[in-house]
């Protein structure tokens, strides 16, 4: 074993052998797959964190190479960046305009705080209010008159937030296979 990996590593951990190693971080790859398609909790984050576990349990020679552990933090990057911008992608879709999006982009951050039903529902009321904000504004600067329309497009755009929402969630979850596909084929390449 590589002597910055046996410092590394505590002695029981390294004496443990591969199958315990490779259980255990089977095991929180696996939770974090599950916690991708939980709001609260990034499950990418913990996908990297079994990989780095193994890397640094069993070592470069027979763990994660440092190519894979790249391509997934790489992978796991875009999908929080992709996550991020959809719900505000989904919004003008649907006929936001530039108060809606930033009103589902505002309400995407404030929902973090507020648990599962914040992340999905922040980002659409964040559209609705910002859009119902925008339009006032408007009506008192005398650029237009405050009417029902502006109550039916701010709904329209919330409700493309929503989906937004929800494509995101769905490139989580593709993004979480992939990395997962990744750490699978790199430590299979280890074995042949």
């Amino acid at each position: 074993m590589d002597p910055l990996f046996a410092l590394s590593v505590p002695n029981w951990l390294q004496a443990s052998g591969n199958v315990l190693a490779n259980t255990v971080c089977w095991i929180v790859i696996a939770i974090g797959f599950i916690f991708t398609f939980l709001p609260v909790i990034p499950g990418q984050v913990i996908i990297l964190g079994g990989a780095l576990l193994h890397f640094f349990w069993l070592g470069p020679e027979k763990g994660m190479s440092w190519t894979g552990l790249t391509i997934i933090t790489i992978i796991m990057l875009l999908s929080f960046l992709l996550d991020y911008m959809a719900g505000a992608a989904g919004a003008k879709k649907f006929g936001a305009t530039k108060w809606g999006v930033w009103g589902a982009l505002l309400g995407g951050v404030i929902g973090i705080f507020l648990g599962p039903f914040g992340l999905l529902l922040g980002p659409l009321f964040g559209a609705i209010a910002f859009e119902l904000l925008g339009a006032t504004v408007g009506a008192m600067q005398g650029k237009m008159k405050f009417t029902k329309h502006h109550l039916t497009s701010a709904t329209k755009s919330g409700y493309g937030t929503l989906l937004g929402t929800l494509a995101g969630v769905l490139l989580k979850g593709v993004a979480a296979v992939m990395m997962v596909g990744v750490i699978f084929l790199d430590i299979l390449n280890k074995w042949w």
